[in-house]
């Protein structure tokens, strides 16, 4: 008895082409287009970012901060005259600007009213992690030079410039987890509900036939 309903069911299914692909097509096409999208969720992208460099001031300390972030970014492309366009439309990840005046204001290490800045512009599409570690890094470079700026300044003390930048008190660890599921895996329960809205229809077909 239970052969015979098992082959009843698969006859009047293979008779069903639609209700076939409503249960395996449709959720293999599914399963792929979420695992493809949400592969990188937890994984984001390591590669370097695509960027220009405008620099308005022509003191050394622009210089210096230049030199710091191309050796965490990589080189500068060559900038091109409409690079603004290219910014917003996301050709050129983000451009760094430094404002006229900029190494003296960093030199001016004593006086916190001035206006010049290093700036950074980026597409609008530029995720928001990566955005904010770019902020803290350039703030973390700039504050570097004005270390250095107010060191110069100071009568015999001697300046280790890399003891400013590798700070063997501060340390970062993320604990051990187990099996740490992926951003598709733990999309399966929303698989299995979407699944079961599409077995509903060869499965009414199946009992009326």
């Amino acid at each position: 008895m239970y052969f015979a309903l098992v082959k009843k069911e698969l006859l009047t299914l293979t008779r069903d082409l639609h209700g076939l692909g409503a249960l395996f097509v449709l959720p293999m096409v599914f399963i792929v287009v979420m695992s493809m999208a949400l592969m990188d969720v937890y994984t984001p992208s390591s590669k370097k970012l695509s960027y220009t460099v405008i620099n308005q001031d022509a003191g050394p300390v622009a210089k210096r901060l230049i030199e710091l972030w191309a050796k965490d970014h990589g080189k500068a492309l060559a900038t091109p005259e409409d690079w603004q366009a290219q910014v917003r439309a996301g050709k050129l990840k983000y451009a760094l600007l430094i404002d006229p005046g900029f190494s003296s204001a960093v030199n001016d290490a004593f006086t916190r009213a001035r206006t010049e800045k290093a700036r950074l512009r980026t597409e609008p599409g530029l995720d928001n992690g990566r955005l904010q570690t770019y902020q803290a890094r350039l703030v973390s470079l700039v504050a570097h030079l004005r270390i250095e700026a107010i060191f110069s300044k100071l009568p015999n003390v001697k300046l280790d410039a890399s003891a400013l930048r590798d700070n063997d008190m501060v340390q970062v660890e993320r604990a051990e987890a187990g099996v740490k599921p992926s951003a598709v895996q733990q999309n399966v329960p929303a698989w299995l509900a979407f699944y079961m809205v599409f077995v509903v229809a060869p499965l009414v077909g199946i009992v009326v036939a």
